[in-house]
């Protein structure tokens, strides 16, 4: 028998767990294509951007139902709180996704870019379009112009009850943590050489700072401090302030991973050949899924802490029955606290492999042109029903004030 052959249970090992001759595992900067582990999560990018735009299209609907719930019936709360509970789950599962093709080669920061910053574009234009054309046009024909129609809308929103402010554009969300992994990990061509790679690395600081103005416009707003203008609800961010630092770190991991590789004397070539391995997939996921944990617990603690703040100066009757879960909901509404949701996502990742790709790219296509179609159509026909009963239940109000 040929010592220098290994047997068939030997290389089995080796290709699993795997691990050298002598039992000792491998470090992963030894990892290559001939030492790979089997294992191959069977989710690619695709089911990820599949799932999350389902449940972006739900979460829409639950907008819609929110609209019900805050100004016409409150029975719709229920389903609004049920159905809206998958926009953060749909965000992280399509930016992982997006995120993915950049990795297996598929797409480019460049091109997820535009599409998420275009898409968000045509979505500030189409809610102003529905804004000025149905509501604006119908509560004239209620309240006798269009100003007033406009004002009626405006005090609305100032209403105490009111949450004082919507957020439903996730691809701001999505824009903003592309723009994060893009100055994190791109690589400039041409400018931003050498040592001035660092000035393009904390352009990362923009998207921290749209985030920022963002969360205190939206407290404010909640609190009443000001009244926001409709046209600024579709910039505004709807995903948890503390899941953006998540997507911070996994950003980071592969900067991290590329360092760790060249410290060990490996090339950049090296490193990319990892990037392709089984290992380095379920490596990621792995580390996704404990950055999810860590982050949900902080968001949690997060939370604890912003709504004893609020419930200090606020000013609310402390004694009073359902003022505890009147400053939960407040600050759920800014977004804190919602990271926990996310975990719901981690058998999901476990399963996901971000090498895995497939022949047909025109379904890659047809997924999100289908998602947006489906998305318009929720919003045309849902805020459409909306402004008709709004309208209809104000003018009830008015005339049963006037009598």
């Amino acid at each position: 028998m040929d010592e220098n052959k290994t047997t068939e249970a030997e290389e089995k090992t080796v290709e699993n767990t795997p691990k050298t001759k002598k039992g000792k595992k491998v470090k992963f900067y030894d990892i290559t294509a001939e030492n790979d582990i089997t294992y191959k999560g069977p989710l690619s990018y695709r089911y990820l951007k599949i799932i999350g735009w389902a449940l972006l299209a739900l979460a829409c609907l639950g907008t819609v139902f929110g609209l019900y719930s805050s100004y016409i019936d409150k029975s719709y709360e229920l389903p609004s709180r049920i159905l809206k509970y998958g926009k953060e789950l749909s965000v992280s599962m399509l930016l992982i996704g997006a995120f993915a093709t950049v990795l297996n080669g598929r797409g480019d920061y460049k091109r997820v870019l535009m599409t998420n910053a275009s898409i968000a574009m045509g979505l500030v234009l189409f809610s102003y379009f529905m804004y000025e054309r149905y509501i604006v046009t119908l509560g004239g024909a209620f309240f006798g112009t269009r100003e007033n129609a406009r004002e009626v809308v405006g005090l609305a929103f100032a209403e105490e009850s009111s949450q004082g402010f919507m957020s439903f554009n996730i691809f701001i969300d999505l824009t903003l943590c592309t723009l994060v992994m893009f100055f994190v990990n791109y690589q400039p061509k041409k400018y931003f050489q050498g040592k001035k790679i660092i000035l393009f690395r904390m352009l990362v600081l923009i998207p921290f700072a749209y985030e920022i103005v963002s969360l205190v416009l939206k407290i404010l707003a909640s609190t009443h401090k000001i009244s926001l203008s409709v046209y600024i609800f579709p910039f505004l961010t709807t995903k948890p302030p503390v899941s953006f630092l998540l997507f911070l770190s996994i950003a980071r991991y592969f900067k991290k991973t590329e360092k760790k590789f060249l410290k060990k004397g490996k090339t950049h070539e090296d490193y990319e050949a990892y990037l392709e391995t089984n290992h380095n997939s379920l490596r990621f996921s792995k580390y996704l899924s404990l950055k999810i944990l860590k982050y949900a617990l902080i968001d949690m603690i997060l939370a604890i802490i912003m709504t004893a703040v609020y419930l200090t100066v606020s000013g609310l009757d402390l004694e009073a029955e359902g003022t505890n879960e009147k400053a939960i909901d407040m600050v759920f509404a800014w977004g804190i606290g919602e990271t926990v949701g996310m975990i719901i996502m981690i058998p999901v990742l476990l399963l996901f492999s971000y090498t895995k790709t497939h022949k047909n790219r025109l379904l890659d296509i047809a997924v999100p042109i289908t998602g947006v179609a489906v998305i318009i159509l929720i919003y045309m026909d849902g805020l459409f029903q909306f402004g008709c009963d709004f309208l209809r239940t104000a003018a009830d109000k008015l005339t049963s004030s006037l009598g």
